[in-house]
C-alpha cells in the first residue's frame, strides 16, 4: 500500500515540474559523471541522502517479466522510505541497462515510468543494472538482477508435468509429478496411491 500511495505521490510532484532540462531521447538516460555507486541485488535495501539532505532507503523486492506484443517488458517491485526528512522519489528516475561486460555506467541506459506492479523497463532478456539517479545523474543506488531472478508472476508459474489414463477399473493411473487434488491413482506398475 506505501509504495502504491508514493508512486502516486511522486506522479503528481512531476505533473507541476514540467520537462525539465533533460535533452536526453525518450526512453534513454543521460550518461552520468559520477563515480559508480555500489551494486546491490535483489531483496537487498541501500540506503542514500538525496542532494538536498533528505535520506532514504529503496528495497528492491522482485523483479519480473512480462510480454508484450513486440517484446519483453521487466517489471521492477520497490519500496522507498524516507528515514529523515521528506524524500521526493520520481519513477522517471530509474534507469536499467542489460550487463554486457564486466562494467556499467549506472547513469546510463531506459527511462522506467509507472506500471502495474511496478515501474516498468524496455530492457531485452539477460543480466540487467537498475539504478535510482538524482537530477543530475548521479547515481544514489544501483541493483544487479541476474536472470534467474526474473521469474514470472504467481499466475504464469509453469508447473510440474504429469499425466493420467484411466484405467481398466476406474482409477487413474499417473506418471509425472502428480498433484495432491488428483486423489487416488495408480502408478505405472501398480502401486495404489492415496488411498
Amino acid at each position: 500500500m506505501r509504495r502504491t500511495v508514493l508512486l502516486a505521490s511522486c506522479l503528481t510532484v512531476l505533473a507541476g515540474c514540467g520537462s525539465g532540462g533533460d535533452d536526453a531521447a525518450p526512453g534513454e538516460g543521460a550518461a552520468s559523471t559520477s563515480t559508480p555507486a555500489p551494486v546491490a541485488d535483489v531483496g537487498d535495501t541501500v540506503a542514500f541522502t538525496d542532494r538536498v539532505g533528505g535520506t532514504a532507503t529503496i528495497t528492491l523486492d522482485g523483479v519480473f517479466r512480462t510480454d508484450r506484443a513486440d517484446s519483453s517488458q521487466l517489471i521492477a517491485d520497490v519500496t522507498v522510505t524516507a528515514a529523515g526528512g521528506a524524500v521526493s522519489v520520481d519513477p522517471l528516475r530509474f534507469r536499467a541497462q542489460t550487463v554486457e561486460g564486466s562494467s556499467v555506467d549506472p547513469g546510463n541506459g531506459v527511462i522506467g515510468r509507472p506500471a502495474e506492479g511496478g515501474i516498468a523497463f524496455d530492457v531485452p532478456e539477460g543480466e540487467v543494472l537498475i539504478s535510482y539517479v538524482d537530477p543530475d545523474g548521479e547515481v544514489l543506488v544501483a541493483f544487479r538482477i541476474n536472470l534467474a531472478s526474473q521469474v514470472p508472476p504467481d499466475d504464469e508459474v509453469e508447473f510440474p508435468p504429469f499425466s493420467c489414463d484411466m484405467g481398466v477399473d476406474g482409477i487413474p493411473i499417473c506418471e509425472g509429478d502428480v498433484p495432491d487434488s488428483v486423489g487416488v491413482y495408480r502408478t505405472p506398475d501398480g502401486v495404489l496411491v492415496g488411498d
